[in-house]
């Protein structure tokens, strides 16, 4: 526990991983940090839509129980698919709707969402946030905007890595701002809370670097279908490391 509402970590995560893009941009001496010409408009839709959508996710945790959470956050690899066969004429093969049906399927599985298993449906009535139904709204609209994003930096493919990312910091920033100062009230982490953010903001740079640079040259579809086996690895996590199943 950080001590920080859900826009408050999405605002240490951005400043921390901004520190970092930062370092790049001057490292290789990007000149126009949102993009240039037609990459541009992509560039800075991929910075605001990310800002909405991380922040969706982080108070899809903070108000859904966890199996809820992470069973309806998965479903943007749907959202990609379609959106990227319309926009980027990507094919909808039988093996890619196979895939995606499997994968979905897996994660509410391995999720087991409340509204779905009854054992973890009365474990969620014990707990259950005033504000649950706030949080499936954010589940939803931060899956849609999860599956467009993945064609957007596809469409921002000649956009230079650090571009995409620099958008991203600053997208997040704001509308973390925004939501933190006119929800909540922004608060000081814990002195345990900071190890836990900085843990958060190096290893989510490092996975959020690779995505970004995936998400440029690799099909969308295929992206966002490999990007769903986080849920597989979040389990693991939670088996191995804190010992629950």
């Amino acid at each position: 526990d950080t001590g920080l509402s859900a826009f408050d970590l999405v605002f240490a995560r951005a400043v921390g991983q901004g520190i970092f893009v930062l370092l790049g941009l001057l490292y290789f001496r990007v000149q126009k940090w949102f993009g240039e010409g037609d990459m541009r408009f992509w560039v800075i839709i991929r910075g605001i839509l990310g800002g909405f959508g991380f922040c969706s996710y982080f108070a899809t945790i903070a108000l859904l129980p966890i199996g809820d959470a992470i069973a309806l956050a998965s479903l943007y690899p749907i959202v990609t698919c379609i959106v990227a066969r319309i926009a980027l004429k990507e094919p909808l093969t039988c093996v890619k709707v196979i895939a995606i049906l499997l994968s979905t399927a897996g994660a509410f599985l391995v999720a087991q969402p409340s509204f779905l298993f009854a054992a973890k449906s009365n474990e969620a009535a014990d707990t259950a946030n005033p504000y649950a139904w706030v949080g499936y709204i954010t589940a939803i609209s931060g899956s849609i905007i999860g599956g467009c994003l993945f064609v957007i930096m596809r469409k921002a493919r000649r956009a230079h890595l650090f571009q995409l990312l620099w958008s991203w910091v600053c997208g997040s920033v704001v509308v973390s701002l925004i939501l933190a100062n006119t929800l909540y009230s922004m608060s000081l982490p814990s002195t345990k809370g900071w190890l836990y953010i900085i843990g958060m903001c190096g290893l989510g740079t490092l996975g959020h670097f690779m995505m970004n640079y995936a998400g440029r040259l690799a099909p969308a579809g295929p992206s966002a279908l490999l990007r769903s086996s986080d849920v597989l690895f979040a389990y693991m996590w939670e088996f191995f490391v804190f010992g629950q199943a």
